[in-house]
């Protein structure tokens, strides 16, 4: 009885796991009081989303890495400190179009 109940149950899991949508994180806050640290061997991958630190806030890189990072906001009194590791920035592509129909790209 017992086996038959967890073969139920997973397979409820993996059914839902195959209906469930992908959800992709938004903006990273880090709240007044809160600490985030990125230690060795650990990556956070930001798909290009912001990382805002509000007052009071501590978002440390401590040898890990921090992947596809967006915008970075750090209000007065919030902390961003990298000891070692690495962040990559995602990069933002502007398009000017030019009087011939020739554009220049200019990548921030």
């Amino acid at each position: 009885m017992l086996f038959r109940i967890i073969r139920v149950l997973a397979g409820m899991c993996f059914y839902l796991l195959l209906i469930l949508p992908k959800v992709q994180a938004g903006e990273m806050v880090v709240h007044n009081g809160g600490a985030v640290t990125i230690k060795s061997g650990s990556i956070l991958l930001m798909n290009c989303n912001n990382l805002t630190i509000e007052n009071g806030g501590i978002f440390t890189v401590g040898g890990g890495v921090v992947r596809q990072r967006g915008k970075l906001i750090v209000e007065a009194g919030g902390q961003y400190v990298i000891e070692s590791g690495k962040v990559e920035q995602c990069h933002t592509f502007y398009v000017i179009p030019g009087a011939e129909g020739k554009g220049a790209v200019i990548c921030l």
